[in-house]
């Protein structure tokens, strides 16, 4: 009896994956997975592991025992015995009002006056006061919750004027600061922010040409310092006091900048439209198009049909490319390297390319429900799409009054066809809204 019953557990060891069995991968836990499906728990570890889906585990919730501990040590040592994170166990004492564990002499509680003074001035003045340790008026008012005084009764700095910007730079920071009646810390970070230089009053200022104040926001600060011999912070100070905009935040790409990449190297490109070569290089690579040089020609059809079907090295060596533009090409195509096992168990044949059928659902549906259509990675799929320019349905296509009206009339099913959605964004909209699904009718 007990092994007829251990044969029928066992019967779809090793057996192709179906399209439910692939849906609850991630969705329930690995053991629950196994003892419905009748799979081993390797089995499934291995297969959420090869399509690259993450398993959602929930917080531990907090036990009695757990809880009668909050208070009675430090946290740090609670969070220790109950390995969990330190700021977690601060905060669920904080939440509720438990106050934190302070070692001491013993016979010194806190009065209900004390309390209530916490916060209303500084921490020293408090501790003096009371003839208490700075430290211990600060965890008290930790562990009940109350802010600083410094926080509530100290106001913000007021905003930065185009008048105070000017004078960054023209004068000693604390000098600055006096005159602006702003702290020098302040002053000194603002500065450091707009890449304005120190005042050095032993340094001979060079006096600006009007040819020179001519090139600036024409191109890129770094550009322009060089060509005339000046600091970029001395060229991002000038710029910013004639109010000339940056040339990175103002200038666009354009369908006829876009035309001339990989027609010519980077750097002349780069002169040509007043950019850096970095900025050239990050557009290209964005849009797919290789460099003008010869070493990084395009692949050919025969070439693609070649990767997976040996190791990378070995086809970087015959194709004459470097294994790391094998390896990028392979990925982008969802081709899983030679002789990797986890390709063989999850049912996905090694080298495959992408068809037609299979490049138009890219952007019809969701990347995880064609995931689980073809048998290929989610990141995959998304790479694919991405190259091609097409947008995630899920994200693109608001809910409307009329589409919400739907919902709860028709099964989920139905209703995604009639919206062009998934059933699984129905449904998600539905719960959401606390609409009930439509009865079944016998």
């Amino acid at each position: 009896m007990t092994a007829h019953s251990t044969s029928d557990n066992w019967t779809r060891r090793g057996a192709p994956w179906s399209v439910a069995e692939l849906r609850q991968l991630g969705k329930v836990p690995d053991s629950v997975l196994a003892r419905r499906r009748g799979r081993t728990i390797k089995e499934v570890v291995a297969e959420r592991e090869a399509r690259r889906i993450g398993l959602a585990t929930g917080p531990r919730p907090w036990t009695a025992r757990e809880l009668r501990l909050l208070g009675t040590m430090n946290d740090r040592e609670v969070a220790r015995r109950l390995r969990r994170g330190r700021m977690q166990v601060r905060l669920k004492r904080a939440a509720l009002g438990i106050p934190s564990f302070l070692p001491g002499p013993k016979g010194i509680p806190w009065t209900r006056r004390e309390r209530r003074l916490l916060g209303s001035r500084p921490d020293s003045e408090l501790a003096r006061r009371f003839g208490r340790r700075t430290d211990r008026v600060r965890a008290m008012r930790w562990s009940l919750g109350i802010p600083s005084y410094s926080s509530v009764h100290n106001p913000a700095p007021p905003p930065w004027t185009a008048r105070e910007i000017r004078l960054l730079g023209t004068m000693s920071d604390s000098k600055l600061g006096r005159r602006l009646g702003r702290n020098r810390s302040l002053v000194c970070k603002k500065r450091a922010r707009l890449g304005i230089p120190s005042w050095r009053p032993h340094a001979k200022a060079i006096p600006w040409k009007q040819r020179e104040r001519r090139l600036l926001g024409t191109r890129p600060d770094v550009e322009v310092a060089r060509r005339l011999g000046r600091t970029l912070g001395s060229v991002r100070n000038m710029r910013c006091k004639l109010g000339i905009p940056d040339l990175k935040r103002r200038q666009r790409w354009t369908k006829a900048h876009e035309a001339l990449l990989g027609t010519a190297p980077d750097a002349e490109i780069a002169r040509r439209l007043g950019r850096t070569a970095r900025a050239i290089a990050d557009r290209r690579r964005q849009l797919d198009i290789p460099k003008s040089d010869s070493r990084a020609r395009r692949y050919t059809a025969a070439e693609d049909r070649l990767l997976g079907t040996m190791p990378d090295e070995e086809l970087a060596r015959r194709l004459g490319r470097t294994p790391g533009a094998i390896e990028v090409r392979r990925v982008g195509f969802g081709i899983i390297s030679f002789g990797r096992k986890s390709g063989s168990r999850a049912g996905i044949p090694r080298g495959r390319l992408w068809t037609g059928k299979e490049i138009a659902l890219l952007g019809k549906l969701p990347d995880r429900e064609i995931s689980l259509r073809l048998g290929r990675t989610v990141s995959a799929i998304r790479t694919r799409r991405q190259k091609l320019g097409r947008k995630d349905p899920s994200k693109r296509k608001p809910w409307t009054a009329a589409d919400t009206r739907l919902l709860g009339t028709a099964s989920d099913a139905d209703i995604a066809r009639r919206t062009g959605r998934s059933a699984e964004a129905v449904k998600t909209r539905r719960r959401n809204l606390g609409i009930a699904a439509q009865s079944r009718t016998p």
